[in-house]
């Protein structure tokens, strides 16, 4: 090598690593995101259930979550008086255990999802190499 010239090592299969890892990074990303949404419902069931009044146990023992989607979950009952027992009544006053466990899950929400994404990240390198 002549003096004053760089000389550059490439490693073609570092690059075909990283472009073949960067085709799956979407879907690491969504599969991530996707196991945090599941977390997080299940941390809001299990709050709704802490929280939920008891009488028959049925109530409680209906609260269930679906997962719609990788992006798209729900939490709730199929109970007729579930409404009446969150909201209240003329007759008996409101006792709510789904929006607390919303709000529980909404302050979580950002731990559970940041760490969805570091693991998205973590695969992403480990793929890259």
């Amino acid at each position: 090598m002549a003096k004053g010239l760089a000389q550059i090592n490439i490693d073609l299969r570092a690059i075909e690593n990283l472009q073949k890892a960067l085709k799956q990074m979407p879907s690491l990303v969504k599969e991530e995101l996707g196991k945090a949404v599941v977390e997080l419902t299940l941390i809001i069931e299990a709050k709704a259930k802490e929280l939920c009044p008891v009488d028959t146990g049925l109530l409680r023992s209906s609260i269930t979550p679906v997962v719609a989607s990788w992006a798209e979950a729900f939490v709730g009952t199929n109970t007729e008086y579930a409404p009446y027992v969150e909201f209240g009544t003329k007759h008996s006053p409101a006792q709510p255990y789904l929006e607390p466990a919303f709000l529980e899950g909404q302050k979580q929400a950002n731990k559970v999802f940041g760490r969805a994404v570091g693991r998205a990240i973590a695969r992403f390198k480990r793929r890259a190499r």
